[in-house]
């Protein structure tokens, strides 16, 4: 039923790999995925992607501050003082990280290929969208570019696949010479799942009343199919992968194991996509043209 959607998805999807350096010096590494809209080089993708990087700047200070503690421990003539300092330190760093991450340090994007630069990009926080246009989008040899299915052909009950870069492991290093992740990871296949339109869901920002337009799909997102396409069986876009909620069957399991009886509350794991409604206002606000069907 898809297999025409996921050929298709092939040409015009492409990987996000996210890189980041923690402040002491730990290198880690994701995937997410983006659509390219156009031949100008105009692409979507879900904001979230660009989370670390954002985080990274905020961290900033509190990492030169790090930095001046240790040098001032490695300067410590007395070994027993410089013991002292270090594990004072680590007191202070875990109770500071306790309810978040660690610092990041460095954070980056590689948008499947080195030539490919973001030039400027739009990004709606609320919406999880950002919209962004790449340098030499050509080295990405995008040869069909995607249709996207007016809001009037979403309906509940419809058929739609997701495609994005699930179960891919990644891989990255950071070259301190030439101050640069690179991206070790071999390659990333399109990972398919289906489900279909549970229902459309709108979000309200309670100040602004701003309003977003959310399809939740019969299937989780999974991690690495941020950013994707959600396809119809033409394989035209209904909604940009977004996240997964779990929603409370407000019912419990129970279960039993060498320690006795438990019982555990379940959930349904719903998929949500911003739909096709939201990404039109988007693209007109910002002048990106696109290719709509009814």
């Amino acid at each position: 039923m898809f297999r025409n959607s996921c050929e298709l998805a092939r040409h015009f999807v492409r990987p996000a790999y996210t890189s980041i350096q923690t402040f002491d010096g730990r290198v880690g590494s994701g995937i997410g995925a983006y659509v390219v809209i156009n031949e100008e080089g105009w692409a979507v993708t879900a904001a979230h992607l660009i989370t670390e990087i954002v985080q990274c700047h905020q961290d900033q200070e509190a990492i030169r501050d790090y930095d001046k503690r240790i040098l001032e421990i490695r300067l410590e003539g007395n070994a027993g003082k410089s013991q002292s300092l270090r594990k004072k330190l680590d007191r202070e760093i875990g109770l500071a990280l306790k309810d978040r991450g660690p610092y990041i340090r460095r954070a980056g994007i590689l948008w499947s290929n080195p030539a490919v630069i973001s030039t400027q990009d739009h990004v709606y926080q609320l919406a999880d969208i950002m919209v962004f246009k790449l340098e030499n989008v050509d080295a990405l040899e995008v040869d069909i570019f995607p249709k996207f299915k007016r809001p009037a052909g979403l309906a509940a009950g419809t058929s739609v696949v997701r495609s994005g870069y699930a179960f891919n492991e990644t891989k990255c290093s950071f070259d301190d010479a030439k101050n640069e992740f690179i991206n070790e990871t071999q390659s990333s296949p399109l990972f398919a799942s289906e489900g279909i339109i549970s229902r459309n869901w709108i979000m309200t920002e309670p100040t602004s009343g701003q309003t977003i337009h959310v399809i939740q799909t019969s299937s989780p997102g999974l991690k690495g199919q941020s950013g994707g396409p959600l396809l119809d069986a033409d394989g035209a876009i209904l909604a940009i992968q977004s996240s997964t909620v779990c929603l409370d069957l407000q019912f419990d399991a129970f279960s039993a194991d060498h320690k006795g009886q438990y019982k555990e509350r379940q959930f349904l794991n719903v998929g949500q996509g911003i739909s096709t409604q939201t990404l039109e206002e988007i693209f007109e606000r910002h002048g990106i043209a696109a290719d709509w069907v009814d």
